[in-house]
């Protein structure tokens, strides 16, 4: 899996220098810390858990033209997997007003991302990455509190709001 560094608790710690970097690690269950792999620059090294933040895998979902214009350099997917290269929205066009290029090959879309009405291979797809959050929910005096959002289920363990009961940790993917 790959984290991306988010912090160093301590600034003598290696990666204290590459803050928004990127790492492929590998988790070992019951350790606090990642082991960086696939670099052989840092391979012997680790990366604390709570330094760093998930990058979990990307998902493709249902392009909607509302989705995409409010980032247009997100990547764009047919629905068998064919990368869409210089996407572009023409307001002349009424019918299918999105062009784009797959395999060098020019291709027209209607505004819901739908290559035909029916669908098919040619259907467009945002590539949406989802990462993982962790919460601890409290039982205190006045009721259900939830605690502050962390990105590793260890962080979340480790910032525990003292004087309230851990129900228990909650995850959640955004």
């Amino acid at each position: 899996m790959k984290v991306k560094i988010v912090k160093a608790s301590k600034p003598t710690y290696w990666y204290a220098w590459h803050i928004g970097e990127t790492f492929e690690v590998q988790d070992i269950s019951g350790y606090r810390s990642y082991t960086v792999i696939n670099n052989p620059k840092y391979k012997v090294h680790c990366i604390s858990k709570r330094d760093c933040e998930i990058i979990s895998e990307t998902v493709k979902i249902p392009f909607t033209f509302e989705a995409w214009d409010k980032d247009r350099s997100q990547k764009v997917w047919t629905r068998d997997g064919g990368e869409v290269k210089e996407l572009t929205w023409f307001e002349c066009l009424n019918e299918s007003p999105i062009l784009g290029v797959v395999e060098k090959k020019l291709y027209r879309w209607r505004k819901d991302g739908m290559w035909d009405k029916t669908l098919t291979s040619l259907d467009l797809l945002l590539e949406h990455t989802e990462k993982e959050y962790f919460v601890n929910v409290y039982e205190g005096k006045e009721g259900i509190i939830i605690g502050g959002i962390s990105y590793s289920e260890i962080e979340a363990k480790q910032t525990r709001m003292p004087g309230n009961k851990l129900i228990k940790t909650i995850s959640f993917k955004a």
